[in-house]
């Protein structure tokens, strides 16, 4: 499984990335382009197939992860094949731009970024090759349905929350993989109601700081608030929050509101926040 990472920072290298993606999973690939009209970076991530829930918990993880005074957005990929076809034919855009500009024959760099990309896709053919093997029933239901040619479809692979949030027996909040949205397979919202799963709280932050805070939007109650099992990203500790608006209306302002945010005496970090509904995780 893949993922696509968006506003990566000149600065940062792909042993950075490997660094940073790989506390997740085994990568096997990174594909870095740099986009000099932005002046940062996209990657394609690549996971070993026996980890393809590293993915999933990539986008949970790192979408919004501030790297060098960036927000990276990471996305499920839905189609490798396109996706590097498409970074292809942007290579070659730019490279035809650079020619018209100096005059001069494509340099070694593209040659290079070329070769990569069809080693990558190389790569992914021998995946796909594997995935198409027999497996257990219950790994092609999760893993490998849709599939025909390469990564067509891992809508269905199974969602997880990352280690430091709630574990899915406790609370944390479903997610699944859409097609819409920021891009082809980033995460799909789930449907709004009055309750908000609140991650990345500061650890000094109490139950009625929360509150408080909250209670600009309207009327609302603290249902459960606790640290996280263990260190995030950047080795510190976070607590995570569920709580319920009286109104629909007070949830969706707050959600707008705080979502990706860093919201002064609440969080250092942007907050992870997404609906939650009671009912969807008995």
């Amino acid at each position: 499984m893949a993922v696509q990472v968006l506003h990566v920072p000149a600065s940062v290298p792909a042993e950075e990335l490997r660094d940073l993606f790989g506390q997740l999973g085994p990568v096997t690939s990174i594909v870095m382009t740099y986009d000099p009209a932005r002046k940062e970076s996209d990657a394609l991530v690549v996971y070993e197939r026996a980890a393809a829930a590293s993915a999933d918990e990539a986008v949970d993880l790192f979408d919004s992860y501030p790297l060098h005074g960036s927000l990276l957005e990471v996305q499920l990929v839905q189609s490798v094949h396109q996706y590097t076809a498409q970074l292809t034919a942007s290579l070659s855009q730019q490279t035809a731009a650079s020619a018209d500009a100096v005059a001069t024959p494509p340099g070694a760099h593209y040659a290079s970024l070329e070769a990569e990309m069809r080693d990558l896709q190389l790569h992914l053919q021998q995946h796909a090759s594997e995935m198409k093997q027999p497996t257990a029933p219950q790994q092609q239901a999760e893993h490998i349905s849709g599939w025909e040619e390469g990564w067509q479809s891992i809508a269905s692979a199974p969602r997880r929350r990352p280690q430091h949030a709630p574990e899915a027996a406790a609370a944390g909040p479903a997610s699944s993989t859409s097609s819409g949205g920021a891009g082809a397979g980033s995460a799909a919202e789930a449907p709004p109601n009055r309750g908000l799963w609140i991650g990345w709280i500061d650890l000094q932050v109490t139950s009625a700081d929360l509150v408080r805070a909250l209670s600009r939007f309207g009327p609302v109650t603290l249902e459960h608030m606790q640290p996280a099992a263990r260190p995030a990203y950047d080795k510190q500790r976070y607590q995570w929050g569920i709580v319920q608006f009286k109104h629909l209306e007070h949830a969706m302002k707050a959600m707008n509101a705080w979502k990706k945010q860093v919201v002064p005496g609440i969080s250092t970090v942007p907050l992870k926040v997404t609906y939650y509904n009671k009912q969807d995780h008995k």
